[in-house]
């Protein structure tokens, strides 16, 4: 349940964050000598209603997607992270409805970058205990 708390409230967070950095930079605004951090937090704060209200179900369905690569044991949490990452990457393209350009990739990296994060952080937060062995008893001696 943790996951997905953390996906839903931080997800759109981050999300809006890294695409208004990542679009700042690739615009040119972030090196002009008159930009400063109170603006970028000005527009931030008030684009931030919009990245919840697109950004909640998508985040969800990442955390669902990675809690559902959490419990197949053969996957390792840096594989989990990459296809959870790489899913997150494709879903934000797809649904930017972008025709093309680095734009995609904007949205792209708005949804992999925190989606990478997050299943790393709830691997952290909320590890997977392996199930008590069957049978009551311990075998193998």
């Amino acid at each position: 349940m943790k996951r997905y708390v953390m996906f839903a409230v931080l997800g759109p967070l981050l999300s809006g964050i890294v695409l208004m950095v990542v679009s700042s930079v690739s615009s040119g605004y972030w090196y002009k000598p008159d930009s400063s951090l109170l603006k970028f937090l000005s527009v931030l704060g008030s684009a931030l209603p919009i990245s919840y209200m697109f950004g909640l179900p998508s985040a969800v369905l990442f955390a669902a997607v990675d809690d559902i690569i959490c419990h197949i044991r053969s996957i390792g949490p840096v594989v989990r992270m990459v296809l959870v990452g790489a899913f997150a990457f494709v879903v934000a393209i797809v649904l930017s409805g972008t025709t093309g350009g680095k734009i995609e990739i904007e949205y792209g990296l708005a949804g992999l970058v925190p989606a990478m994060l997050l299943s790393w952080w709830a691997h952290r937060v909320s590890p997977i205990t392996p199930p008590a062995p069957r049978g009551g008893h311990v075998t193998g001696h």
